[in-house]
């Protein structure tokens, strides 16, 4: 099936093609799709709701609007009117660049290579910095302004939450964090409080008591693989203090919450990862950066409850949030840092309704009533259709 792989007209057309079989996990109803419209399930996410079958919560930031929005001084302030809005399943936590750096070698960065981080490296010394002003195009013409850095000028003007947002290198954190300055002495400290970087795969730790006074975020990944790319590229000291410091993050009073994008079961793992944080070898990278229960379990919760900008709502059991919680298989407190990985919910509940619960447990609490889904986690896993596209 041919669809529009972009915006332009004159551009040619894509394919899509089923990874398995030959028919489409979709129907086109009318129209050409695009890219776009792969890649924005929120309208699939609002049918579920309408018809109750929305089992989840999905705070979810807005890129879309980043590189259209041509008159930043003027729409922005729609924009930042969405912060927060919509149900209580889905809501509007952010509007910005999808990245405000590259990955791997690409990342924006100030610190010298002892070593090499890919074969690209020649083409980026510095990593990809997008917010840096100058820009020499092809022919040395300079491109005057920066539309990353006028997205966050207007942006703190108008309430525009930095959010969301792909930050992989130490210098651009120091960059955002000179503009917040910036912003809070003319738009006052609520302008950026919240304002948020994904990732941490490079934090220079002595950022963070200024991230915490501006009431910066971070949202971090796991590096169950290991560290070893940034110590030869950077030297262990760098890989083993710049790489993920959530626990220094936490004792400099930063708001720091997990962040994946892997299917259900590696959250355990990653959980796992941040107690012990060893790579497939058994090498320990940043061992003082190693969480406890109680900071692991605040980490995925409440943490992440106020990067979503819900923290009234939940991330804890309070009167007046949502009762949303989870029953596992054994005590986690208990259960040593190496076990974790194995952890399995026996039930999940969401707004203090049961929606899930494993076999065992409903039989034994009677749970087998209508709109409870009751199975195990690898079965569920074992439902899922293989999907995919290929360009062409």
């Amino acid at each position: 099936m041919r669809f529009k792989y972009g915006t332009n007209p004159h551009q040619a057309f894509a394919q899509v093609t089923p990874v398995a079989g030959d028919a489409m996990p979709f129907e086109v109803l009318n129209g050409t799709p695009g890219y776009i419209n792969f890649l924005d399930a929120i309208n699939a996410f609002q049918l579920l709701e309408s018809r109750g079958e929305h089992l989840l919560r999905l705070p979810y930031g807005k890129e879309s609007f980043f590189g259209i929005t041509e008159n930043l001084n003027v729409d922005m302030k729609a924009i930042g009117k969405l912060m927060g809005t919509g149900s209580e399943k889905r809501w509007i936590i952010s509007a910005a660049a999808s990245a405000l750096d590259g990955a791997g070698t690409r990342s924006c960065t100030g610190i010298v290579r002892q070593g090499t981080f890919s074969k690209i490296d020649v083409y980026w010394p510095n990593g990809q910095c997008n917010l840096d002003i100058e820009y020499k195009g092809g022919k040395g013409a300079a491109i005057s302004g920066n539309y990353f850095r006028e997205w966050l000028d207007f942006g703190a003007r108008d309430g525009v939450r930095l959010a969301n947002t792909h930050v992989t290198g130490e210098r651009t954190i120091k960059m955002v964090l000179g503009l917040m300055d910036e912003y809070a002495k003319q738009y006052g400290p609520d302008s950026v409080k919240g304002w948020a970087f994904d990732h941490c795969l490079l934090v220079d730790p002595a950022d963070l008591p200024h991230a915490a006074k501006l009431g910066a975020q971070f949202s971090c990944y796991s590096q169950i693989g290991g560290s070893d790319s940034v110590a030869r590229a950077m030297g262990d000291k760098v890989a083993n203090t710049f790489s993920i410091p959530v626990k220094s993050m936490m004792k400099a009073g930063v708001v720091t919450a997990y962040e994946s994008d892997s299917d259900a079961k590696a959250k355990w793992k990653d959980l796992q990862w941040f107690m012990e944080r060893k790579d497939p070898k058994g090498k320990v990278w940043g061992p003082q950066e190693r969480l406890d229960h109680q900071e692991v379990l605040r980490f995925f919760t409440r943490m992440g409850a106020d990067y979503v900008l819900r923290g009234d709502k939940m991330g804890s059991l309070e009167p007046g949030k949502w009762a949303d919680l989870a029953v596992l298989d054994r005590d986690f407190m208990a259960t040593p840092p190496d076990q974790m990985s194995a952890v399995q919910p026996q039930m999940t509940m969401v707004g203090g309704k049961i929606v899930f619960a494993h076999p065992q447990f409903a039989q034994e609490n009677n749970l087998n009533t209508a709109g409870v889904v009751v199975s195990t986690l690898k079965d569920l896993k074992a439902r899922r259709k293989p999907l995919g596209f290929s360009r062409r």
